[in-house]
């Protein structure tokens, strides 16, 4: 972990760099960055934000949202994806804010977490953007990577492990706007797939991978410095390219092997670990479903003819109340029986997938 120095050294960078640290959601009523930070997840802001307009123009109060037809509202947020348990969210959290809260928006962490489709991540942005309570975070995708590499946390992909480690090292009063910001440099510059390190000004010794880019660039400034006939081993051209020819047979032989090796030994390592996990059931929802067929052609020969087998595996991804997503492969009979949008209890042992029941 940082020292407090080197913390509010990443603070203070963060900060010169994006001064407004801001949600990106536009919204104009409490209610909607609520329902905007829902229709967000698995989708950008920026699509959020070209959808909301006509869904707030459509039901410009909380009243007609509460009473709106789910099928409705539906076509109007059908872009962000799982629309269907998105507006089925926003209805029923709509009929709630009236029934249990007098309209307004509860103000706890504990009353938030009862309304649909609200998670810790969702409630602390409120807290944080609408409330203005100190030390709140709201750990998405963007803070659990770069507070990664920046060595605030462990490393742990876990949302509310990182919450619980940035409260205990960021200054409360700036916790909320830091996590904008993360988000801000996450999207223009320390993208996931392709980071621009080139162009980042967060201090080297800062970020972990900037530390492994210096030593790559390092080892290339010592590689150019070699001469440009230097043969340490004095072969001719003949020996060298035999020996390259063998080496790569003799190489690619030894990862062929040992990459069956170490599949095996990993899958028996898998399934003693999931023996020793013990038996989980909590609630969860459908979020995505996907085929994997694999195909293999056999030719034939003068006495039978080529013929094509093929094998498919089933998968479904369930999203948990913390909103963490964990993917399982199913039985091909109860993959049918699993639709999006399916909420209930699901049990599980490991990886290895138990059943699902819908509530």
């Amino acid at each position: 972990m940082k020292t407090n120095e080197a913390v509010r050294s990443i603070v203070d960078a963060l900060k010169a760099l994006y001064p407004d640290g801001i949600c990106s959601l536009n919204y104009e009523k409490d209610y909607e960055l609520l329902f905007s930070v829902r229709l967000a997840a698995q989708c950008t802001d920026e699509r959020v934000n070209k959808v909301t307009p006509a869904l707030y123009a459509r039901f410009p109060t909380l009243e007609d949202l509460a009473g709106a037809d789910v099928a409705e509202v539906e076509q109007y947020i059908h872009s962000t994806g799982f629309f269907r348990a998105k507006a089925r969210d926003i209805v029923r959290a709509s009929q709630m804010l009236l029934r249990d809260y007098g309209g307004k928006v509860p103000g706890t962490m504990e009353e938030l977490l009862k309304l649909p489709g609200v998670g810790r991540k969702t409630a602390n942005l409120m807290l944080g953007d609408v409330f203005h309570v100190p030390g709140v975070v709201v750990a998405d995708t963007h803070c659990i990577r770069i507070t990664g590499l920046l060595g605030l946390t462990d490393g742990s992909k876990d949302p509310v492990k990182v919450e619980m480690q940035l409260r205990r090292v960021l200054p409360p009063e700036e916790s909320n706007d830091f996590c904008h910001r993360l988000v801000l440099h996450g999207r223009a510059v320390c993208i996931a797939r392709r980071a621009q390190c080139e162009g980042c000004t967060l201090v080297r010794p800062l970020c972990k991978k900037r530390r492994s880019e210096a030593l790559n660039e390092w080892d290339r400034e010592e590689m150019g410095k070699m001469p440009v006939n230097y043969d340490p081993y004095g072969f001719d051209s003949f020996d060298t390219m035999f020996g390259i020819v063998f080496v790569i047979i003799a190489v690619g032989f030894v990862i062929v092997f040992g990459s069956i090796i170490v599949c095996g030994f990993q899958g028996a390592a898998q399934w003693k670990k999931n023996n020793d996990s013990p038996v989980l059931t909590v609630e969860a929802e459908v979020v995505a479903k996907r085929m994997d067929i694999q195909t293999w052609h056999h030719t034939g020969d003068e006495h039978s003819m080529g013929h094509t087998s093929s094998r498919t595996d089933y998968y479904a991804t369930f999203q948990v109340e913390s909103g963490d997503r964990m993917e399982f492969q199913v039985p091909d009979t109860e993959y049918g029986m699993l639709v999006e949008g399916d909420r209930g209890r699901l049990t599980f042992q490991g990886t290895r997938y138990q059943g699902f029941q819908r509530t």
